[in-house]
């Protein structure tokens, strides 16, 4: 059956996404623990490349003067991905 398990930067960064990809589309559940901290666009631009990989889970963390803003960028993208993986035709 299907499982999961933790990725963090140590084993992303020897295998990259490929790993990931491969874990996901046979059903795994990938916790990427990659600590995302970088200013709110990037930060959320690398949570969306990661909800693209099948990502179940990540770790974020958001430095910022507008936390809110941020977390809200981040959710923005994890939404629009969602909605694209629903919809590939759009």
């Amino acid at each position: 059956p299907p499982g999961g398990g933790k990725i963090g930067s140590r084993l992303f960064t020897s295998e990259g996404p490929s790993l990931i990809s491969t874990l996901t589309h046979r059903g795994d559940r990938v916790f990427l623990d990659l600590k995302y901290h970088d200013i709110p666009t990037v930060a959320a631009e690398a949570v969306r490349a990661a909800a693209r990989l099948g990502t179940w889970m990540l770790t974020a963390i958001i430095v910022s003067p507008d936390p809110l803003a941020s977390t809200k960028a981040i959710v923005r993208q994890l939404e629009e991905q969602r909605a694209r993986s629903l919809n590939p035709a759009a």
